[in-house]
């Protein structure tokens, strides 16, 4: 499926948006959101493992993001897990992008398919961009597919304040193009 998608006109000039534009309840006290540490690595990668819209490929390179970030101590990638009770119910992974001053991705989010419809994305997604704040943050980018399963994704993001930029066609593959969205902040 070809999600059609026309790049809205963004100004490179330094514009002012304020992360977390989004309203969202507190954390409720079931809900856990917390940086991830190497103990977390073997349930992380039990979580990949079950996500659907990942294709073999994209759980390898998941997992190998994960590792670098909880293993390697000079790993620009950073994990905030959401544990529900005390069973992991999602992450975000993200870094600063290379050879940027202030740039960042968010490379992947992820939550168990029992857990979504709870707000745990967006609860991983405020805490991430409270993070990436307080680092001083210009950009945020997001890099996803088109291809079918991920239109919930891409309607989370545009819902979260992030707008797309750019579509490459045939990115990934036969209909599956590469949807570029952007957040910036001041």
């Amino acid at each position: 499926m070809n999600n059609n998608f026309s790049a809205q006109n963004i100004s490179t000039t330094s514009k002012s948006f304020t992360f977390n534009s989004f309203y969202l309840p507190p954390c409720p006290n079931y809900l856990t959101i917390r940086p991830a540490t190497r103990d977390d690595l073997s349930a992380l990668y039990g979580l990949v493992d079950t996500i659907d819209e990942f294709n073999k490929e994209e759980k390898q390179v998941a997992c190998e993001v994960l590792s670098e970030a909880l293993t390697k101590q000079d790993s620009t990638y950073q994990v905030i897990v959401a544990y529900h009770v005390d069973v992991l119910s999602g992450y975000i992974g993200f870094g600063r992008t290379p050879m940027t001053c202030a740039s960042y991705d968010i490379y992947w989010l992820a939550v168990q398919k029992n857990y979504r419809g709870q707000k745990i994305a967006s609860y991983l997604l405020s805490r991430c961009e409270s993070i990436l704040l307080q680092a001083q943050a210009h950009v945020v980018r997001i890099e996803t597919s088109n291809r079918v399963g991920y239109e919930g994704t891409i309607k989370f993001y545009l819902n979260h304040g992030y707008t797309h930029i750019s579509t490459i066609c045939g990115f990934y593959g036969p209909d599956d193009d590469l949807i570029s969205m952007i957040k910036y902040c001041s």
